[in-house]
């Protein structure tokens, strides 16, 4: 995350084939002295307004290398929205990180933080872009920049998810980058919000959401600043650091557990995926099925798991994968409605109780079930029009 990593984050000989991002050379005085690149599907709709995803690359990468390695432009393609990509100059910063640290780049209105604003600004007047529905990510470096920009620009974002990151102003200069990393500095809940407070005063609307990955193993962060984040993020959304709700092996991937913090209306304002046995990486799953995707390249690691896929269902872009319907029946109820998102060419095999009975069809992604006496649980195997298979975690039912 600054030139003191060089060795560990060098320079990449290859670029891996993907859809390639388009630069963009007029977006205002560009004072942080950035380039600018997007990434907009041909097939999407000039009609309605669109979400827009930022994504900012690591140490070393650039705007093309972080969309193949991070498959969001896939995503944007199957989806409808449309991604912008920041990428650093070596004439700023000789290792390509961005400047996380530097008060001229993080104070609102100046340097890099500016940029990158006037950036979403210009896109914004390019496309017809639901200026509610503007996500921020990042790996990194970009992970601690997308949190700067969360911090001085809080009414542009609806959320955004870090990807080994840091609390804003963890470090504000170059001598402190070393003990933020190491996760030396910690600081209280309060504290730690306002420095995002401060950072913009005259704010008084919902902060964004924030959603946060961190390896147990990472060498170039620690684990701690995952704990620093979630103080400052739930501190801003007014809520305890004291998780919600926990998912042990989520989405059946022994090493990630999932915590949710929500806030007095119970709406989830901060979510943390704690990941076991991966160090200073993006968590990827290649292939070409809906829940895979990205591509393999330094601080890319194949989990299983394609993190990409994940956040855009956290940031609302994609239907959340679950079994919707009743959870307490009453016994012999008749014509039940369960469903699962519907996808074009999909068909369906659902599982229920013993007793229960169909009625109509059980091969599409609606199932309308008369009870019985039994309790169970109720799920859909899809397969999907490129002959994937996705399991819909099971609903449990009880029936009483």
């Amino acid at each position: 995350m600054n030139h003191k990593l060089l060795l560990l984050l060098f320079l990449f000989p290859f670029l891996l084939s993907a859809q390639q991002v388009t630069e963009v050379t007029y977006f205002g005085t560009n004072p942080g002295n950035l380039s600018m690149y997007t990434y907009v599907p041909a097939a999407l709709s000039k009609t309605g307004k669109k979400p827009l995803v930022i994504v900012l690359h690591g140490c070393s990468q650039s705007a093309q290398l972080v969309s193949e390695q991070s498959g969001w432009n896939k995503l944007a393609d199957t989806y409808g929205f449309s991604v912008l990509y920041p990428q650093q100059k070596a004439s700023n910063n000789p290792t390509m990180c961005f400047d996380w640290y530097r008060a001229a780049d993080i104070d609102r209105d100046r340097g890099e933080c500016a940029s990158i604003k006037q950036m979403i600004d210009q896109f914004e007047k390019d496309y017809n872009v639901d200026s509610s529905r503007i996500y921020i990510t990042g790996l990194s470096a970009g992970a601690a920049m997308a949190v700067v920009m969360m911090a001085v620009y809080p009414g542009t974002f609806n959320a955004g998810a870090i990807f080994a990151g840091g609390a804003y102003k963890s470090a504000v200069n170059s001598l402190s980058t070393t003990s933020a990393m190491m996760g030396w500095v910690n600081r209280s809940p309060k504290e730690w919000g306002d420095f995002v407070r401060d950072a913009n005063p005259a704010f008084k609307g919902q902060y964004p959401r924030m959603i946060i990955y961190q390896g147990k193993r990472d060498i170039v962060v620690n684990h701690k600043n995952a704990y620093e984040l979630i103080e400052q993020w739930t501190n801003v959304n007014a809520a305890d650091t004291l998780a919600d709700d926990t998912v042990a092996a989520f989405a059946n991937n022994v090493n990630i557990n999932k915590y949710i913090y929500k806030n007095a209306a119970q709406q989830p304002v901060v979510i943390f995926y704690d990941v076991k046995n991966i160090g200073h990486a993006l968590m990827i799953n290649p292939g070409n099925c809906r829940d895979e995707g990205g591509k393999m390249a330094p601080f890319s690691v194949d989990e299983d798991y394609f993190s990409t896929y994940w956040t855009a269902i956290d940031f609302g872009l994609i239907p959340e994968p679950k079994v919707t319907g009743k959870k307490e029946i009453t016994v012999g109820e008749q014509q039940v409605e369960y469903s699962v998102p519907y996808y074009k060419g999909s068909t369906y095999n659902w599982s229920y109780p013993d007793d229960a009975t169909p009625v109509g069809s059980e091969t599409s992604n609606v199932l309308i079930l008369n009870f019985g006496k039994m309790s169970g649980s109720i799920s859909a195997l899809e397969n999907d029009s490129a002959h994937c298979y996705f399991r819909y975690p099971a609903l449990s039912v009880k029936v009483k």
